[in-house]
């Protein structure tokens, strides 16, 4: 999630435009279309950043890239992370 808010923070130091953000985790995409996540401090920056961008003109389009797909052991981490990611109850801190 920090890689694509990172991203979003380098378009907007770019010419206004149409932009693609490739991620292969699956998990951050499901995040940020699904409401129960708007409330994790993190995903609600990401979503945003975003809106912030698209009211500057900017389109910026989310596309993932299934590198992970078909690889056991991958699957199966990516399964965990995203099991463990229900459990987020405390706040996000950043750091300063």
């Amino acid at each position: 999630m920090t890689v694509a808010l990172h991203a979003l923070v380098q378009i907007s130091n770019r010419p206004c435009g149409c932009y693609i953000i490739y991620i292969d985790s699956l998990s951050v995409l499901q995040s940020l279309q699904s409401f129960h996540y708007h409330r994790h401090p993190l995903v609600f920056e990401v979503l945003d950043f975003n809106y912030r961008l698209y009211s500057r003109g900017f389109t910026v389009l989310f596309c993932w890239v299934p590198a992970h797909v078909g690889i056991s052991g991958n699957e199966q981490a990516d399964k965990a992370a995203k099991s463990a990611a229900h459990f987020l109850t405390l706040p996000f801190l950043h750091a300063i």
